[in-house]
């Protein structure tokens, strides 16, 4: 989190309050420490208007929808087949994060540590799915920073590109700066 939160600059106000033990009580679950350390910096809302992060219902946030896709499904849609069965249950998924094109970040439930769980995303477009084995704040970290390409169907929006191209320069400072100005995250 100390990372992506040196290139995305956090909102002024702060993130959002969640009450994990709630939250556990609702839906027996949970959430990765670096998620919850997000939802306290940033909240619920969007990375440069483009991928929507969900949080757990707080307030009046438009992005208080994480729980909602916890009730059992049949696994999978005629248009994209989920290579992981549907929650509850380990191996299943979680989706934390959308954007415009209506592809979708995903945990999987591989442990029952939380801070054991991956990501997946599902790519609209290509009907494909990636995963990546790192947590959501190191994930979001690798594809601002082009450690892991991007792979969701829009091309980075050009702040986060030319973030990327001068992290790839070794050029933190450069990166920052492009992030400072231009990328933000807007709450929900």
């Amino acid at each position: 989190m100390k990372a992506l939160s040196r290139l995305v600059k956090p909102p002024a106000d702060g993130g959002d309050m969640v009450d994990w033990d709630a939250i556990y009580d609702r839906c027996g679950l949970c959430f990765p420490q670096d998620y919850r350390d997000f939802v306290s910096v940033y909240g619920g809302g969007t990375l440069d208007d483009y991928l929507g992060i969900s949080i757990p219902p707080t307030g009046d946030s438009f992005y208080g929808d994480l729980l909602d896709d916890l009730e059992p499904s049949t696994g999978e849609n005629s248009e994209h087949p989920y290579p992981y069965p549907p929650y509850p249950g380990p191996e299943k998924l979680i989706r934390w994060a959308s954007d415009p094109d209506g592809d979708d970040a995903f945990w999987v439930l591989r442990s029952e540590d939380p801070d054991q769980w991956s990501v997946a995303v599902k790519n609209h477009q290509t009907r494909s799915w990636s995963s990546f084995d790192g947590g959501m704040a190191e994930f979001l970290l690798a594809v601002i920073t082009g450690r892991h390409s991007s792979p969701f169907s829009a091309a980075l929006p050009e702040c986060l590109a030319l973030a990327t191209v001068a992290a790839r320069l070794a050029d933190f400072d450069g990166a920052r700066a492009v992030l400072r100005e231009r990328v933000r995250f807007t709450q929900g």
